[in-house]
Order: C-alpha cells, then sequence, then structure tokens
C-alpha cells in the first residue's frame, strides 16, 4: 500500500523556528508593557487599552531596538454603547491588523531580515468583545446581572477562551514573536486579600502559549556602607511554565526583556545560568475565591 500523500518522513533537519509565544499577567504598573516593548523589530503593537505612557515606553525602547513599529490603536468604548455589530468590526480590525503581521513577517524571513515581535497588550479586552459577540454581553468589559438573576455560566465562557487560544494558534507557524498581556489577579489568603497577584488568562492559553509569566515589581535593598538606607523598586517575572525548560517553572527572573527569557529558556543557543538570573519562589498560588 502506498504512504498516504498528507504524511511526509521526519528527518531530523528541518529548521527549527526559534519562535516563543508568552503570556504576561500583571497587576497595574508592574512592568507588562515594558516588556511588551522592549523586544526586537519590526514591531506589531496592537493597543486594546491604551494609554499614553505605552508611547514613552515605545520611544525609550527605541534607544535599544532599532527598526519599526506599526501600532494598532482600539480606543475603549463605554459598555453602555457597546454593541455586538460594534464588538464584531474591532475583532475585525484586530484580526486584519495580525494577518498582515504574519504576512510581512514571512516576507522578512525569505528575505533574511528581521521578522520581529507582534503584541496584543489588552487580551482581557479581546476576550470581552468576543463575549460580547458570542453572548450579547460581557462580564469582562462590565456587564454584571440583576439583582436575583442569574451570571454567565462557564460553559458560555468557552467560546470566548476558544476564540483566543486559536487567535494565538494561528501564530505558530510563524517567525513572529508573540506576546499577550492580561491583566491579573489579585491573590487572597482566605478572604484576605494579598499585594501579590497571579496569572489572568485563561487556562487553556498553555495550549498553545510557550510560556506564561506575571510581572511585579519587586521591593529591594539600598544598602550603602553596610546600612540598609532604603529601598528600590526592580522589575521581574515570575515563571509560571514554559516548554523549554520546565526547571525554571515558578522560579523569579530578575528581568524584565523578551530576548533575556528566550536565552533563559536556550533558544537561539544562548543559555543562561540559573543561578546567576534567578531567585527561587517559595510562596504557592492561592486561588481567588471570588472570581468564577
Amino acid at each position: 500500500m502506498d504512504k498516504p500523500k498528507s504524511v511526509d518522513l521526519y528527518t531530523g533537519d528541518e529548521e527549527i523556528n526559534e519562535q516563543i509565544v508568552v503570556v504576561v499577567s500583571g497587576g497595574p504598573k508592574s512592568g507588562k508593557s515594558t516588556f511588551a516593548t522592549n523586544v526586537q523589530r519590526p514591531l506589531y503593537y496592537c493597543m486594546m487599552d491604551p494609554h499614553d505612557n505605552v508611547n514613552l515606553l515605545l520611544r525609550q525602547s527605541g534607544e535599544t531596538y532599532d527598526g519599526p513599529v506599526y501600532r494598532k490603536t482600539i480606543r475603549p468604548m463605554r459598555y453602555a454603547t457597546l454593541t455586538e455589530t460594534r464588538a464584531q468590526a474591532i475583532l475585525n480590525e484586530v484580526e486584519e491588523f495580525a494577518t498582515w503581521a504574519r504576512s510581512e513577517a514571512r516576507i522578512a524571513k525569505a528575505k533574511g531580515l528581521p521578522t520581529g515581535t507582534f503584541v496584543l497588550d489588552g487580551g482581557q479586552r479581546l476576550k470581552g468583545y468576543v463575549e460580547m459577540v458570542t453572548l450579547g454581553k460581557s462580564i469582562t468589559l462590565g456587564w454584571r446581572p440583576a439583582a436575583g438573576g442569574s451570571s454567565i455560566s462557564r460553559y458560555e465562557y468557552a467560546e470566548a477562551n476558544t476564540y483566543l487560544v486559536d487567535f494565538v494558534a494561528a501564530f505558530l507557524d510563524n517567525p513572529l514573536d508573540v506576546i499577550i498581556t492580561f491583566e491579573g489577579k489579585r491573590k487572597y489568603i482566605g478572604n484576605d486579600r494579598t499585594d501579590e497577584w497571579r496569572s489572568g488568562s485563561p487556562d487553556s492559553m498553555g495550549y498553545v502559549a510557550h510560556a506564561e509569566v506575571v510581572a511585579f515589581m519587586d521591593k529591594t535593598p539600598i544598602v550603602v556602607e553596610s546600612k540598609v538606607v532604603g529601598q528600590k523598586s526592580e522589575p521581574k517575572l515570575r515563571i509560571v511554565y514554559n516548554d523549554g525548560a520546565p526547571m525554571f517553572n515558578d522560579r523569579t527572573y530578575r528581568g524584565q526583556t523578551l530576548d533575556g527569557l528566550k536565552k533563559l529558556f536556550g533558544m537561539k543557543n544562548e543559555a543562561v545560568s540559573a543561578e546567576v538570573h534567578l531567585d527561587p519562589t517559595e510562596e504557592e498560588i492561592i486561588p481567588d475565591p471570588f472570581t468564577p
């Protein structure tokens, strides 16, 4: 019997795609956008929740990373004025931008040029627009049931989560690096809120992302002549999971650059010593009892 046409023989000499897809969560001013802007260019930056600080970060990162930045800005709307039609139009705009970015990256690779990075800054909002289109309402964007009414079930949420997975999966055969940012969720101990944050992305993103990290600002002591004279904020990333170097999961990386993570995970044959760049993380993730 002849081999079916759709079957090929793996030889081991195929080119390995050094692409990485990273999901980054965190609280306000934790460094998510700093991480998302300090990347290799061309940079295709989709701002779902635009703020002026991103423009400043892009200007600052341009001192280190050379190349063009293409911005797609989605202006936020008050939930009361958001319709299913408008939400669908927003999804169409994002999909068009993502398709164009993937096409440009393939062309650049064929020419031997840098392929760059695609950033979706505001995965939470994208999820909310999908909910609006599929369910006619979005609890992510602010809808709440009336007193005594029923909320959205986990089953109904599944379609919006699947859309996010499919959106990211479309990049997996492409040379673009990809970053998706999400708002983090507070950690709780019992009913007591802590100052720490956990992942804000759907669990299903782990099936398509190569890694997930939680960005945070750590307080480190300032020591002068063996005396602690103050504290400073130091950006760090807690590695939730990764598929390149799982021994680094649940460890804290001192730094907030995508290049640093890729080196840490052994990509581009530039492995980094864990002893130098990692802090141990001993605290377990505590579920938020108030989030469905």
